[in-house]
């Protein structure tokens, strides 16, 4: 049984998502979930057709995910929030058959012209993450996976009537998936923040404790940043913390332990192409130096090839949409011959601990992991390539031991040019999502090379965060500066400084907004953080939406 179909089975008065909207109850949400999936069988798209689904975070989310699932229908989820180029890339490579969006409180879906794509017809979503040329990369996810790991991880976390799941992820994210649906096949309570909300850690908190959260799941970065919204306040309500898509330091273990007193702590691995592959209960008093990644979930089985971890099983995503060569070099066929199972090679490294379980060792490629989200360095750099001035481009990830480990992209010029760093910036935002967009540039002659020719990463400067002119003057520029160093975690902020040169990033944008509206009583909208990076031209932009406007004669 999935979660289509037992939405019908649970208590229709039982609460099942709480959101901007309220609270929804399990017999309202069938009756949505049911209207939608109406809508989208009436459109008649053909088997395998896909549908693009372009929705804020919130109920209305919610109820596209499963009515798509439902009606089995193939859907692909576009963020509002992509950037142009990055939201052409995924349509022109998945070319879908309609949209569906949401207007005055119900579903829209039209037909998109041109020749869509069709995927197989069991097809349940297609997830893009980073692609090794540069362009988004769509994995063909099964429904049949979905739903197998649904009903385990619903059990395994013990979720029931009466659990309280906060749905953290972002919908583009195959992790959000995991929280709708495991929560909504249990019966429990799922809780939706808005975008603006799930950016910020300091009200994510808050959530936490106001709506009694029960389970959790989330990237340890974000994590860590939970708790340094709320280092002395326990949150007791929490019976579990389920940590995947990084590596998990022992060190938040021990701040896990003090703020979430009473959690049962997991820590999760596997790529989107194996919907997960294995676990790990952290025992109480853990003490280890390194957390394993533990041992395979049901239906998986975990092999070792030269160090490489392969994983063999029958819930194996389809393959890359359109990728015919790359799907054959990481879906290989059963060494047992059996046809209905694959083994996926993941690129990761691993090795056993002295009692049996999984360690996550190291990569195979430039693939890291950005608040859990899988990034190749190279297509920041090939991005930025196409940049004006820009002759090489290498890429690098500091501070992953922080809260917010941030990206920097050293970029060496053409002779006699020196790219302009803002002009760089807005390339960047224009050219990648959020996630990926360097926090930092550092401009360089040329980049510093091994004595084989090759960049020596390794002698690449940390880059220095010092402040740039002369300090905050005024009520308004302190207020700012204040909630700059705030939201970004710095020390100190001077009026020429940028807000991305001092470490923000486009995930941070909701939070400094949100704090505008409430400290300021000024509502300026996302854009302005990018539009006005400069510390001195965002405070001239708010002084003169504060400044009163003349009356007309």
């Amino acid at each position: 049984m999935n979660v289509r179909e037992r939405l019908a089975e649970h208590d229709p008065d039982r609460p099942a998502v709480h959101s901007a909207k309220g609270v929804t109850s399990y017999g309202e949400l069938a009756e949505l979930v049911n209207r939608c999936a109406a809508v989208l069988r009436a459109l008649g798209l053909a088997p395998g057709e896909i549908l693009a689904v372009e929705l804020d975070e919130g109920l209305p989310a919610v109820i596209a995910l499963v009515a798509a699932l439902r009606a089995e229908v193939p859907f692909v989820w576009l963020d509002p929030a992509y950037p142009p180029m990055r939201r052409e890339q995924v349509v022109r490579d998945c070319r879908p058959a309609a949209l569906l969006t949401w207007e005055g409180g119900r579903p829209v879906v039209r037909r998109v012209g041109g020749r869509p794509v069709t995927v197989p017809a069991d097809t349940g979503c297609v997830v893009y993450t980073s692609g090794s040329t540069g362009i988004p990369k769509g994995i063909v996810q099964r429904r049949v996976n979905l739903d197998q790991f649904t009903r385990w991880f619903a059990a395994e976390l013990a979720l029931a009537p009466g659990s309280r799941m906060l749905q953290w992820a972002m919908m583009t994210y195959d992790a959000a998936y995991a929280e709708v649906l495991a929560a909504l096949y249990a019966g429990a309570t799922l809780v939706v923040p808005s975008a603006g909300e799930k950016a910020d850690p300091v009200r994510i908190a808050a959530l936490v404790g106001e709506q009694r959260i029960s389970h959790l799941l989330t990237v340890p970065s974000l994590c860590r940043a939970l708790f340094a919204a709320r280092p002395d306040r326990p949150l007791p309500e929490v019976g579990s913390l389920s940590l995947f898509g990084e590596v998990l330091p022992p060190n938040l273990l021990t701040a896990a332990t003090r703020l979430l007193p009473n959690a049962e702590i997991r820590n999760f691995y596997g790529p989107t192409e194996c919907t997960l592959a294995t676990w790990y209960r952290v025992p109480p008093g853990f003490t280890g130096e390194v957390v394993p990644i533990g041992r395979p979930i049901p239906g998986r089985e975990i092999l070792l090839d030269g160090g490489e971890v392969l994983v063999r099983s029958r819930y194996l995503a389809h393959g890359y949409l359109g990728r015919e060569h790359e799907t054959a070099q990481r879906f290989l066929a059963d060494p047992d011959g059996d046809p209905a199972i694959r083994v996926y090679r993941t690129g990761d490294l691993g090795r056993y601990d002295a009692d049996g379980e999984l360690v996550f060792v190291g990569r195979l490629d430039d693939e890291v992991k950005i608040r859990g989200v899988r990034v190749r360095l190279g297509d920041i750099e090939a991005a930025l390539l196409t940049a004006p001035d820009v002759a090489e481009v290498a890429v690098r990830l500091h501070g992953v031991d922080q809260v917010a480990p941030k990206i920097v992209a050293y970029v060496a010029a053409h002779p006699d040019r020196r790219p302009d760093v803002t002009a760089l910036r807005r390339h960047a935002v224009r050219a990648l999502p959020p996630v990926m967009v360097p926090a930092h540039y550092v401009l360089l002659d040329e980049l510093p090379r091994t004595s084989t020719g090759k960049v020596d990463r390794a002698a690449l400067p940390v880059p220095v965060q010092a402040p740039h002119g002369g300090s905050p003057s005024g009520e308004l520029e302190r207020e700012l500066a204040c909630i700059w160093r705030e939201a970004i975690g710095c020390a100190e902020v001077g009026v020429d400084d940028d807000f991305f040169g001092v470490g923000g990033y486009s995930l941070l944008a909701p939070k400094v907004v949100a704090q505008v509206r409430v400290r300021l009583g000024l509502a300026v909208p996302q854009r302005a953080v990018f539009d006005h990076s400069r510390f001195g031209d965002f405070a001239a932009y708010l002084t003169t939406l504060r400044a009163p406007t003349k009356e007309q004669p």
